[in-house]
């Protein structure tokens, strides 16, 4: 589903402003991963949380169509590098020769 740059926008703006009455951090993530699938045209998604307390990634959301358990993120990978450089890590092409021996999801990708 094609959809304009207006339409994302106002997709991202209506989540904006439902999560300002919401008082649950989960649910505002939810909102975010499932708004960002959207957006995307993605068939499913998942989001890692880190908090300061326990220092480590957990999953703290994960589609209901997501076909496989997501494996925690490795130290040198993207997740570490997007908070180091706070810019978000996009791969366009998922190709099986940019990841480790085990970690490779190019099956479930488009």
């Amino acid at each position: 589903m094609e959809q304009s740059i207006s339409k994302k926008i106002a997709l991202l703006n209506q989540t904006s402003l439902d999560s300002l009455v919401e008082s649950d951090v989960l649910k505002i993530i939810e909102h975010f991963t499932e708004t960002g699938l959207k957006i995307l045209d993605a068939d499913f998604g998942f989001a890692w949380w880190m908090t300061p307390e326990k220092r480590k990634y957990h999953l703290i959301y994960k589609s209901s169509n997501t076909p496989y358990e997501p494996e925690l993120p490795r130290k040198r990978g993207g997740n570490f590098e997007a908070k180091k450089t706070r810019m978000p890590v996009f791969v366009e092409n998922v190709i099986k020769e940019n990841y480790e021996e085990g970690f490779d999801i190019s099956m479930h990708m488009k």
